[in-house]
C-alpha cells in the first residue's frame, strides 16, 4: 500500500448483521498488524446544533451517546478514547476600583491614602484597554502637577480623585460642583485660569470608554480512557453497544485530562502533535465537566480515538450513531450523527520533477476499497492540496490544486511544478496529497506517495507559466478551527 500510516479509517455497513439498516459506520484498524499509530474522529457539534449545546443540557440522562462494536482482532481497550471539546467564556477579570482597593488595602478607593490611589489606578487602568486618564494626567492637565504632588493640597487631590472615579461609572459632576468642591464658588464667579481647570476636570469625566473588559471564550480538549472489560472474541461481544457519554461528563466513568487549545483558527501539524504531548503529560485532571467548567460551558465536540502511542496494539473497533438529544420549545428533540473518517488512498505520482521544466506536477488519487457514502467525485476540488510528508494526515497545510478533475475512480490534481519543488525541496520527499468529501460527516481522503525533486523555485515562472481559469490559491491552512478539522491520524509519533 501507498498508505504510511497503520492506522486507517474506512466508512462500511454494519459488520454484525448484513440485513440492517445501519450506514456510514466508521471502522478504524490496522488490518490485523499490531501498530503505534492513532486515529481520531470528531464530530463538530458546534457547527451541526443550532443552538449551543450547554454542560447542563449534555450531563442530564443519557442526552449523548454513541454505538461502538469491538471486531475481533482488536487486543485493546473498547471504546478506547472519547474526546470531548468544551468552549467556556473567560470570566472577566475586571474588578470596580473599591473592590481592587478593598481588596489591597482594605478601604473604599476614595477613602485611601494618595500613594495608595495610585497604586490602585494604575492596576485598575491595566486590566482593558480604553482611552481613559490616570490620576496623573487628569492633576497634570488641571493643574500642571503629578497627582502626588498636588495630594498636598487636599482639596485639589479630592475633586481630582472624584472625577476620575466618575469616567468609570455614571456619576458626572457639573462645573459648578466641581468649583464649589475645590473653591466654594460657583463656575461663574470664578477667575478665567480657575474656570479652565475647571473645564478640565469637567472633560476628564466624559472620556469614552469601557470598562467592562470583553470576556473571551476559550477552547478545551479533554479526554479520558475508556475499556468496557469485554474480550473481543467473547460471544457476548457480538454486537454494538452503546456508550453513554453524558454518564462520562457526570464523572461516572472516571477521571478525565484537558489541556487548553490556541486560540488561532489555523493549527499546524506541529501544534496537533504539541497538543497530544501536553495532553498525555500535563493534562489538568477531574471527574465532573460541569464542576470543572460550569454548566454553562458549550459541549462543541465529541469525538473518540482509537490506538496507542506508547505500546503497539491491533486495532479492530467500529463507531456509530452520535445521538444528541436536546430541548426546543419543550419538547425533546434527537439527532444523530455518522462520525467522520480520513479514507487511504492510492496516489501515483511521478517518481522524479525538475521544477526548470515548465509544467505540472500532477497527482493522481484512487480510493484503496469502497467507502460506503463516498465517492471520489463528491470531493470539493478547492480543498485538494499538498504538503510534504509528516506525522498528521490528512495536512492542515500546504499548497492547493490548481485544477482538479475526476475520471471515473481516479481523481486527478495538477501543481505548478515549481510550488512542489520549493514546498518539498531538492532531493527525495515524502508528500501527502488530501481533500475533504463534500458530505455532512466531513470525512476526507489522503494519500502519500514519494518525488525527488531537482531546480530551485522560481517566482516568476508561477505567474507566467501556470495560469488557469481555477484560482490558485497558493500556500494556506485549512481555515477551521480543532473541531473543524475532525479526523487525524498519528504515524510514527514519538513525542518529545
Amino acid at each position: 500500500m501507498n498508505s504510511s500510516y497503520d492506522a486507517e479509517m474506512h466508512v462500511v455497513s454494519d459488520p454484525t448483521d448484513d440485513s440492517s439498516d445501519r450506514s456510514g459506520v466508521v471502522h478504524i484498524t490496522s488490518n490485523g498488524s499490531k501498530t503505534g499509530d492513532y486515529a481520531i474522529s470528531m464530530v463538530n457539534l458546534g457547527a451541526r446544533l443550532s443552538k449551543p449545546f450547554t454542560l447542563g443540557t449534555a450531563t442530564a440522562d443519557q442526552r449523548v451517546s454513541f454505538d461502538y462494536y469491538e471486531g475481533p482482532e482488536n487486543t485493546g481497550a473498547a471504546p478506547d478514547e472519547v474526546y470531548a471539546v468544551v468552549e467556556t467564556p473567560s470570566k472577566s477579570k475586571s474588578k470596580t476600583l473599591d473592590e481592587l482597593a478593598n481588596k489591597l488595602y482594605g478601604e473604599d478607593f476614595l477613602d485611601l491614602e494618595p500613594k495608595q490611589q495610585v497604586a490602585v489606578d494604575k492596576k485598575y487602568r491595566s486590566q482593558f484597554d480604553a482611552d481613559f486618564q490616570s490620576l496623573n494626567e487628569i492633576s497634570q492637565n488641571a493643574f500642571g502637577h503629578d497627582y502626588l504632588t498636588l495630594s498636598q493640597t487636599t482639596l485639589e487631590s479630592s475633586v481630582t480623585a472624584k472625577v476620575y472615579v466618575n469616567q468609570f461609572d455614571d456619576s458626572k459632576l457639573s462645573k459648578d460642583e466641581i468649583a464649589q468642591q475645590r473653591w466654594d464658588q460657583s463656575y461663574e464667579s470664578l477667575s478665567s485660569t480657575h474656570q479652565s481647570q475647571v473645564d478640565s476636570l469637567y472633560a476628564a469625566q466624559t472620556v469614552k470608554g469601557g470598562s467592562d473588559a470583553k470576556p473571551t471564550s476559550q477552547r478545551y480538549l479533554a479526554v479520558i480512557t475508556v475499556d468496557d472489560g469485554v474480550d473481543s472474541d467473547s460471544e457476548s461481544d457480538d454486537e454494538f453497544k452503546t456508550f453513554n457519554v453524558s454518564k462520562a461528563l457526570r464523572g461516572s466513568e472516571g477521571t478525565w485530562r484537558a489541556v487548553p487549545l490556541p486560540n488561532s483558527r489555523f493549527l499546524s501539524s506541529k501544534t496537533v502533535e504539541n497538543i497530544a504531548t501536553r495532553l498525555r503529560d500535563e493534562g489538568v485532571s477531574f471527574d465532573s465537566f460541569v464542576d470543572r467548567f460550569g454548566e454553562d460551558a458549550e459541549l462543541v465536540g465529541v469525538g473518540v480515538g482509537r490506538g496507542s502511542i506508547r505500546d503497539k496494539e491491533v486495532l479492530d473497533v467500529y463507531y456509530d450513531d452520535l445521538t444528541v438529544k436536546y430541548p426546543v420549545d419543550g419538547d425533546t428533540k434527537t439527532k444523530q450523527f455518522d462520525f467522520p473518517a480520513a479514507v487511504p488512498a492510492y496516489v501515483k505520482a511521478p517518481s522524479r520533477l525538475n521544477s526548470r521544466k515548465k509544467g505540472y506536477f500532477t497527482v493522481k488519487a484512487k480510493l484503496q476499497q469502497d467507502e460506503e457514502g463516498l465517492d471520489l467525485s463528491d470531493v470539493n476540488k478547492k480543498s485538494v492540496r499538498l504538503t510534504p510528508y509528516q506525522p498528521v494526515a490528512p495536512s492542515l497545510n500546504g499548497i492547493h490544486a490548481t485544477k482538479v478533475e475526476v475520471d471515473g475512480e481516479k481523481l486527478i490534481a495538477k501543481f505548478p511544478a515549481s510550488k512542489v519543488t520549493h514546498l518539498l525541496g531538492d532531493g527525495k520527499s515524502k508528500f501527502i496529497l488530501s481533500g475533504e468529501f463534500d458530505v455532512e460527516s466531513g470525512s476526507s481522503f489522503y494519500g502519500v506517495n514519494t518525488v525527488k525533486c531537482k531546480g530551485k523555485w522560481n517566482k516568476e515562472d508561477d505567474k507566467s507559466e501556470h495560469k488557469s481559469d481555477e484560482k490558485d490559491t497558493g500556500d494556506s491552512t485549512s481555515d477551521e478551527d480543532f473541531v473543524g478539522w475532525t479526523t487525524q491520524l498519528l504515524s510514527s509519533f514519538t513525542p518529545s
